[in-house]
């Protein structure tokens, strides 16, 4: 007995003229096509096309058959599509940008409270942001307020960060000591100009910051990883190095409090999708709940 789908790929031969204008219509092979047509035929026992110069001709059979089941085959589509039309709706396509860390630390966790399907893509957050105003993305997670003029965006918490070393390294305890003594230490950076780094450092000591990275790799992670071997000292996002210091493969070296950058993580999305679920829900899950600015 010829299943539904065979009935489906007949009727698109019919409206087609053509088993490979079908096949490409129902995504399949030709032969699978050829071979559920011969099982109708089988079945039937007459043939229900001829092939000629214009293509696939039905023959009296084939119009016959066709005007039994090409109704119940449309509506039975009809009914498919529908269903999957409800399901994408219920559980939508979300396209998210992001860095690796990012989402491997924020969002990840809520993926499951979240209910979509998501798309994620890795990059800058300048490109990301662009992709997300050409309509490529849906929402972009970063420390870069949006700027595009159809785009906007809200401050989800503060991105700490904090001044790590391997945790067998034995620096002075003293702030002034600190300084001299990182100077001449081999540093870890995931940037060559080190703009962050030296935002921070004019922020928590006096003197100049005189040093060049040992060691540039444009991932915070293997950054970490760096620091945890033993090569050199690093300022990261203190939301990577929690578990190192916990474990003693890190030291702190400004104390337990983690210190503030000025940066925040930041959701951006197009104005026009302000008030979709998604977006309300994103921006609950990952707030912590602190005061912050509008980024506007």
């Amino acid at each position: 007995m010829a299943d539904f789908n065979a009935y489906r790929n007949f009727v698109a031969v019919y409206r087609l003229g053509s088993v490979s204008a079908a096949a490409r219509a129902r995504h399949l092979t030709q032969p699978t096509v050829s071979q559920q047509l011969a099982a109708l035929e089988a079945q039937g026992g007459e043939r229900l096309f001829v092939r000629t110069a214009r293509g696939m001709e039905p023959t009296a059979a084939g119009q016959a058959l066709y005007a039994q089941v090409a109704d119940a085959v449309d509506r039975l589509e009809g009914a498919t599509r529908r269903g999957r039309q409800a399901a994408a709706q219920a559980c939508p396509l979300i396209r998210l940008g992001t860095t690796p860390e990012f989402f491997q630390a924020f969002v990840l966790p809520h993926l499951p409270a979240l209910g979509a399907r998501w798309q994620v893509s890795f990059g800058e957050a300048r490109d990301l942001q662009a992709r997300l105003e050409g309509g490529e993305l849906d929402a972009v997670l970063s420390v870069r307020v949006p700027t595009g003029r159809a785009l906007d965006g809200q401050v989800l918490r503060h991105k700490r960060v904090v001044l790590v070393a391997p945790g067998d390294a034995q620096p002075p305890a003293d702030r002034g000591g600190l300084e001299v003594w990182l100077q001449t230490q081999p540093w870890v950076s995931h940037e060559p100009e080190l703009g962050l780094l030296r935002r921070f450092w004019r922020q928590h000591f006096t003197g100049r910051l005189e040093v060049q990275p040992a060691l540039t790799v444009p991932d915070l992670r293997t950054v970490l990883t760096a620091v945890e071997a033993g090569i050199g000292v690093a300022l990261l996002p203190e939301f990577l190095c929690a578990e190192g210091r916990r474990a003693g493969r890190l030291l702190d070296l400004l104390g337990p409090q983690p210190l503030f950058s000025r940066e925040y993580l930041v959701l951006a999305y197009r104005e026009a999708d302000a008030e979709r679920e998604y977006i309300r829900r994103l921006a609950h899950l990952l707030s912590d709940g602190s005061e912050r600015p509008t980024a506007t």
